[in-house]
């Protein structure tokens, strides 16, 4: 009965993850929220994603933007062209992450700005090109989720989004850009119909898993283990916690299994959380109430709401605070 139950909840979390995965048109990248700062890839001289504002005529950047460093990469081969890899779709996301804040007009302008202030042509053209199909592809990749694709099984899901990235991009530059993630959905789909299969024992089970590991490249088993491992430190955690544990002994496991930086900012992650709780308590409480009064005015009710939200949240913390009003205001729910 247990190992039913724990491939139930595996399932469950795997076609969560495949619908945001197919909602954000990636893995999983809420545009409502700022990518977190990573370091480039080496590239040829003049390349990369250097430092440096957007020209002053677009405006102070939004407040989900500001105090962070530029994410991905813009890569040139040798001919001045320009090389399509996931670190030109972070580029772009890094500043689509500030959807909500700004209009879909003004984001695209502000990675064009950066775009042109990084590379020349050929590069420059064939990168605003990519830019606009992006674009372009992530309303289809929404469009087919909230069409008759989210009746579909998660394979046929898989096979649809992976056909349109192949029409929107080509299948060359397609494969360049999401091959790595495809190749770690494919295992994953293959891992549920190991977990599904009833006549295998636990030791082929283990050992099927095991060969679909060596699968994937290498790269995608490097930020799986580490996933895994993230994964294991919260399971860790979670049961320290239900023994009493004090807030210096979940930092002092955090620091054993990742180091001095990695758990502070791990503990400085639990403020923020905790700060995050707090307010969405507090909203909470006040919408209730305020809902709660006699309204004549529909328009003037949900404006009232809309002030109340922006006295607590800020930026793209107000497009998360609604999703999660809506979610909760949901026939489901």
């Amino acid at each position: 009965m247990r190992a039913k139950t724990l491939r139930r909840i595996a399932l469950v979390g795997l076609a969560l993850a495949f619908g945001l995965w197919l909602v954000w048109g990636r893995g999983g990248v809420d545009p409502s929220r700022p990518a977190a700062p990573r370091s480039a890839p080496d590239a040829p001289s003049g390349a990369g994603a250097e430092e440096g504002s957007p020209p002053s005529d677009l405006g102070a950047l939004p407040p989900s933007l500001r105090g962070t460093d530029l994410d991905g990469a813009l890569v040139v081969d040798a001919d001045g062209h320009l090389r399509p890899t996931p670190d030109a779709l972070d580029f772009f996301d890094y500043f689509l992450a500030a959807s909500g804040e700004e209009s879909p007009e003004a984001l695209r302008a502000r990675i064009r700005a950066a775009i042109e202030a990084r590379l020349e042509e050929p590069a420059r053209s064939e990168a605003l090109d990519l830019l606009d199909r992006y674009l372009a592809y992530r309303e289809s990749a929404r469009a087919l989720y909230d069409d008759a694709t989210a009746a579909l099984d998660l394979e046929r899901r898989f096979q649809r989004l992976r056909e349109l990235r192949r029409e929107m991009f080509g299948t060359e530059v397609a494969e360049a850009l999401f091959g790595a993630e495809e190749a770690r959905w494919r295992v994953d789909l293959e891992r549920r119909r190991i977990a599904e299969d009833e006549s295998l024992s636990p030791d082929e089970r283990a050992r099927m898993l095991a060969q679909l590991e060596q699968e994937l490249p290498e790269a995608v088993r490097a930020t799986r283990s580490a996933a895994l491992a993230a994964v294991t430190l919260r399971q860790d955690e979670a049961r320290l916690r239900a023994d009493g544990a004090s807030a210096e002994e979940i930092s002092a496991l955090r620091e054993r299994r990742f180091g001095k930086q990695a758990a502070d900012r791990l503990d400085a992650l639990d403020v923020r959380r905790a700060d995050w709780d707090a307010r969405v308590a507090r909203y909470r409480e006040e919408r209730e109430s305020l809902l709660a009064e006699p309204w004549d005015d529909p328009a003037a009710r949900e404006a009232a709401v809309g002030a109340l939200r922006d006295t607590h949240f800020e930026g793209a913390e107000r497009q998360r605070i609604r999703a999660l009003d809506r979610l909760a205001e949901s026939p489901a729910n």
